[in-house]
């Protein structure tokens, strides 16, 4: 299978948190930029949570904007930081299991796409195709080896990936994760970030878990010399974060910062 052939064959779904109508504004900028790229998707599903209830028909309108036929999901909570994106991640996935969508592009709604995305290549056989992230903290394990974190480490970035969603019957256990959530309710002074309390709580870890739970074959996304250039940046830099905000890479980049400057990997 090739590239452009994957991108035929599946739905893109994007998950977001609509807060206010600026976000709407940099939406449309997003929307605008990557149409010529998601246009080439068999579909578009749009899973969203929102601030106030009149967010949600702005938010239809924008994407019926740019394209023809969109599912919708909306999500009457948010359930705040990872858990609100695992619910929406979730409802995506359903989604398609329920409506025999076999080939899901999840992404998250700040992510921007340049024309090399589409540049055609060989692709291996997989279940799932990935992006890795990985920043300065989990390089210390490999003692900073960066052939050893390029052939060992795996760590799916939940901002893009394709999942052959026939291959698991569930992303991640719904029942464990609201126990999570119904765990942090009682507690006092809780900063918000889940992982601190339960260790490897994460959407990263979570998606790697049921990929490795289902014994899914995995392809990484990111060319090989270009991931050895990512890999000596966020050495040099020692940035932490794995999700790549702001880094141009194959024709992707995780633009969370729309005013901020992007580096070119």
């Amino acid at each position: 299978m090739t590239k452009l052939e994957l991108i035929n064959k599946s739905y893109i779904g994007i998950a977001g948190y609509i807060s206010s109508d600026t976000k709407l504004e940099s939406l449309e900028l997003y929307l605008n930029t990557n149409k010529p790229i998601f246009d080439k998707f068999k579909g578009v599903i749009v899973a969203s949570n929102y601030a106030f209830d009149a967010l949600k028909e702005r938010t239809h309108e924008l994407y019926r904007k740019y394209f023809d036929d969109v599912k919708f999901i909306d999500l009457d909570v948010n359930r705040g930081h990872t858990f609100g994106t695992l619910d929406l991640d979730g409802a995506i996935f359903d989604y398609c299991k329920e409506n025999d969508i076999e080939w899901l592009f999840h992404i998250y709604d700040d992510q921007l796409y340049t024309p090399e995305f589409l540049e055609d290549e060989k692709l291996p056989d997989a279940h799932f195709y990935y992006w890795n992230g990985v920043g300065y903290g989990g390089m210390e394990k490999y003692d900073y080896d960066l052939d050893r974190v390029a052939k060992e480490d795996f760590y799916p970035q939940t901002t893009q990936y394709f999942i052959n969603t026939t291959k698991l019957p569930e992303l991640h256990n719904k029942q464990v994760v609201t126990e999570a959530y119904d765990y942090i309710q009682g507690l006092e002074n809780y900063n918000g970030k889940i992982w601190t309390v339960i260790e490897g709580f994460n959407c990263e870890n979570i998606l790697k878990n049921a990929v490795m739970r289902n014994g899914l074959v995995k392809h990484h996304m990111i060319k090989p010399d270009t991931y050895i250039r990512l890999l000596n940046f966020i050495k040099a830099t020692q940035e932490v974060d794995p999700s790549h905000k702001q880094l141009i890479i194959d024709g992707t980049v995780h633009l969370q910062f729309p005013d901020a400057k992007c580096v070119i990997i």
